[in-house]
């Protein structure tokens, strides 16, 4: 198999991963966070992992057997629509459980985030296609700004990462031709402007 790079970021990053990364990257932050209880933390993380990636995996394998999509790669816009209505609520069932464990408020506020986004995903796709990718990394810049507002992170090396990720994410999205510009532009902005607005306001 030939390896492309282009390939590869867009799996890699795909916005069904970008939840758990932002959980993992508050793990190994030097806030508080990362002091609570190893249990704790993967209890926490293997709920996100099943609610956010397994159970979202297979509602679309399920609507592409059932004929609903044509691709799990969602290729028109308004075909999207209903597939990330039925995506958020693993979404808002996450949001239930740890607000009804009362973790600490920041992961209410990712998830939060992150379905907010999605609604305005949903929202827009049916007119046009936003890139879910984009609105996914989008939203995990967003959460490292916030992070350093609030002083979650004390180090500015997280946003270079994630601004550089962003960078090589939005060539991706390019080269493979999912996308034209004003596309992975307006995701990315969704995405970042969805969660500091959770955040900050």
């Amino acid at each position: 198999m030939t390896f492309k790079p282009d390939r590869w970021l867009s799996i890699l990053l795909h916005p069904l991963f970008m939840m758990c990364y932002a959980f993992l990257t508050l793990y190994l932050s030097a806030s508080y966070i990362s002091f609570l209880p190893d249990s704790y933390k993967r209890l926490l993380f293997i709920a996100l992992f099943l609610n956010t990636i397994i159970i979202p995996i297979f509602i679309l394998m399920l609507l592409k057997r059932l004929g609903t999509v044509k691709s799990i790669e969602l290729f028109h816009h308004r075909e999207r629509v209903f597939p990330i209505v039925m995506v958020i609520i693993p979404y808002v069932f996450t949001l239930l459980l740890l607000i009804r464990l009362q973790v600490p408020e920041i992961f209410i506020k990712i998830v939060q985030g992150g379905i907010l986004a999605m609604i305005i995903a949903a929202t827009v796709s049916y007119w046009w296609k936003i890139s879910l990718h984009m609105v996914g990394i989008g939203g995990v810049t967003g959460f490292i700004i916030a992070g350093l507002i609030l002083h979650y992170f004390t180090s500015l090396n997280l946003l270079v990462v994630v601004v550089v990720l962003s960078g090589l994410l939005v060539s991706a999205r390019l080269v493979r031709g999912d996308h034209c510009p004003s596309q992975v532009y307006t995701g990315y902005f969704t995405g970042l402007a969805s969660i500091l607005l959770v955040f900050l306001l």
